[in-house]
């Protein structure tokens, strides 16, 4: 039942799979937030963006209930512009009627913009949409092993993006 819905907006829904599978998902999540840990070197990189005067955006397939979680536990909504759910759009990053949403919503240049992302289908989504900058996350989480995303370039954590 799970892997049916992998790529489609359900897969990331929490109202979906608390309906699915009558758990109370935000509960759970609630309940192992003491795990949610900001990416290495993140904070530093949302730092020099913002000192740099860059527009950052938080483009994400999550659900706006974990993002809200996410953001309280982390600190990190003040460093964004604005954060962006697909659930806003009805259609996840893997498709490009969502890009296509979201340069109506926030203007952005393809040419000069970098996108990152941990999700091989998303990535080529972004590139089929040609977002010139586009750099894979090899190592999403401290408790996987690094992964190479073939096809792009790969970073491991923001340090090795960061203006000295």
């Amino acid at each position: 039942m799970i892997t049916s819905q992998e790529g489609k907006l359900t897969w990331y829904c929490l109202d979906y799979w608390e309906e699915k599978l009558s758990l109370d998902i935000m509960k759970l999540k609630g309940d192992i937030s003491h795990l949610i840990q900001v990416h290495d070197h993140a904070l530093n990189f949302l730092q020099t963006a913002k000192k740099n005067s860059k527009r950052i955006y938080l483009v994400t397939n999550a659900h706006r209930k974990g993002i809200k979680l996410k953001m309280k536990i982390s600190g990190l909504h003040d460093y964004f512009d604005e954060i962006v759910s697909s659930h806003d759009y009805g259609v996840p990053k893997q498709e490009q009627k969502f890009w296509e949403e979201l340069t109506n919503q926030i203007s952005f240049n393809k040419e000069r913009s970098i996108f990152f992302d941990d999700s091989l289908d998303v990535l080529k989504s972004a590139s089929r949409f040609n977002i010139k900058n586009i750099i894979a996350i090899s190592k999403p989480s401290s408790k996987i092993p690094k992964k190479i995303v073939p096809g792009f370039i790969n970073i491991e954590n923001f340090m090795e993006v960061t203006p000295k």
